[in-house]
């Protein structure tokens, strides 16, 4: 048992001894990340610098992330694109194992359904250029797309689908900048 000056030594440690979660900053830029420094962290604070995820996360926009587990539909998640693996895309998962989606004619069916997409706000849900896709996922894989369809930046239409091993890390919460309501 601790005396009580040993005791309160323990809250002279810097605080760094005492926090299991390793916090860096990351910058993306683009769809680049320009430090690859953070797979033993379970958090991370990015910033957007790109219009691909537009109305959800804006140009220069704080985000906290941490490292993934399991994809669900609606994440926002970073993952590592496959062409490339030195660059880090931000995007949203469509759909996840053993699901069907459908691109046609502009509209996105998965399971046979029509896709409901309220965090697009209005905006086009596909370019309405684009070719028939037609995707059967396996189990280790998912299906991306940017929430700003007309930009044309990289997401499933180009990538294909995006295996587990890929995935970096999910969105958890904007930072900055801080929107207050009104009351």
């Amino acid at each position: 048992m601790l005396s009580k000056a040993q005791n309160f030594n323990l809250y002279q440690k810097p605080i760094d001894q005492f926090l299991a979660v390793k916090i860096q900053k990351i910058t993306v830029q683009g769809n680049k990340t320009t430090n690859e420094d953070c797979k033993g962290s379970m958090f991370h604070i990015r910033r957007v610098k790109n219009r691909s995820m537009e109305p959800t996360l804006t140009n220069n926009v704080l985000i906290l992330t941490k490292t993934f587990k399991f994809p669900y539909r609606s994440q926002i998640v970073t993952f590592r694109n496959p062409i490339n693996c030195a660059d880090t895309l931000i995007k949203r998962v469509i759909a996840i194992k053993h699901d069907r989606l459908k691109i046609r004619e502009g509209s996105i069916y998965l399971n046979e359904e029509s896709l409901k997409e309220p965090y697009i706000q209005g905006l086009p849900r596909t370019m309405g250029i684009e070719e028939r896709f037609d995707w059967t996922l396996e189990d280790d894989s998912v299906i991306v797309l940017s929430d700003n369809r007309l930009s044309g930046n990289l997401d499933s239409r180009v990538l294909g689908s995006i295996k587990y091993a890929h995935i970096l890390e999910e969105f958890i919460i904007k930072l900055w900048p801080i929107k207050f309501r009104n009351p």
